[in-house]
This record gives C-alpha cells, structure tokens and sequence, in this order.
C-alpha cells in the first residue's frame, strides 16, 4: 500500500517510516495536502498540541485534513496525532484541535504519578468490535503527559489503558485507527497492529 505520513515537524516520523516501511509498504513524507494520491493517510506526532496546531495552520492543510478524516477514509493517528483529532488539551488552553472528536485532554496527576507516562502499559480491549479487539492485554509504549478522560458515554471503538485510573488509550473503526502509543515503537505487536490494519483497508 501508499502510505503518506503527514510532515509537520513533529518528533518520531522517522521511526513510523521504518515501522511501515519494514512491513513491506511503500512511504513518502507530506507536507501538501495530497491525500488523494495516498491509500493511507498516518498522522504521528510527539510535541506539544499548541505548537503542532499552528504548524498544521502554517502548512494550510487543517481543514483538509480535518475533511480526509471525517470521510471515514483510511487513516492512522498516533500520540499527538491522536490528541490533535479531539477538541482540546490543558497543555495549550485555548487551542483548538481539529475537532474530529470530542474530548478534552486533561494532565496527568496524583500522588506517585510520575508524569509524563513513559514505559509499557497495558490494552483493555475485550469486546472492541475493531483490530484492537486481537491486543487484549497486549502491552504497548507510551510516551505523554496528558490524556483523554474515560467520557460517561462510550466513544465507539475506544479501549483503555490504566495509569493512575482509566484513560483512552486507543480508538478504531473498520478503516481508521487512532492510538495514543506509539505502535512503531512497540516491538512486534506494534508492527503486528499496524500490519493487521493496513490488511485490512487495503
């Protein structure tokens, strides 16, 4: 498949490069917003929400890239490229995200939390009608200090993970796929998420 990784700037595009690239798909970096010419749009990130918001404004592909996500076209979004797919974050009071779902990112906090969140942690995915539902207590890596509140209404395709309490770990339909991990760093079964994925939107 054609991968293209959105080039905003952001930290570990390299690493999400190999990770696809390894699994024998073919990858180039983007800085337009040339979707159509993609099969999958991956959206990475590891930065700060405030920073990373006005680069995807600088590079005017905000709202196209809003529109490619919305219409439910193939899609992977990982670390702060899931944080930026939601309203908001605490680390940059008033940004707005793209506001593809809703949700406000809060920071972590609590006595002998140590933040930011960095090692392996757990999925709870045991009836996620989606690709996540195979990495049930399958542990991943994760690197950040804000998270995305468990709302009182599920978010459908969402699983957890728990550090200090439940947060949203990842969310995935039949052709997107949004993490706060980050799968290319995860050993084999990142490279087995993302593989199983992109089988099946291809």
């Amino acid at each position: 498949m054609k991968c293209a990784i959105i080039d905003y700037g952001t930290g570990t595009i390299q690493s999400v490069h190999n990770a696809i690239s390894t699994l024998g798909h073919s990858v180039y970096r983007s800085r337009s917003d040339d979707f159509d010419q993609a099969d999958v749009v991956i959206f990475p990130g590891q930065g700060a929400f405030g920073p990373a918001m006005a680069a995807l404004n600088a590079m005017g592909i905000r709202d196209s890239l809003k529109a490619y996500i919305q219409s439910g076209r193939p899609f992977i979004g990982i670390c702060l490229g899931f944080q930026l797919l939601f309203d908001g974050s605490d680390e940059s009071p008033g940004t707005q995200g793209l506001c593809v779902k809703q949700g406000h990112f809060k920071l972590f906090s609590g006595a002998g939390l140590s933040v930011p969140h960095m090692g392996w942690n757990a999925l709870a995915a045991p009836e996620t009608p989606s690709v996540l539902s195979a990495f049930e207590g399958h542990y991943f890596y994760f690197v950040h200090s804000f998270y995305l509140p468990v709302p009182d209404t599920p978010i459908p395709g969402m699983v957890m993970s728990n550090y200090g309490g439940h947060f949203i770990s990842a969310i995935a339909t039949s052709t997107q796929l949004m993490v706060q991990f980050h799968p290319e760093k995860s050993g084999e079964s990142g490279l087995q998420l993302l593989e199983l994925f992109l089988k099946g939107v291809a």
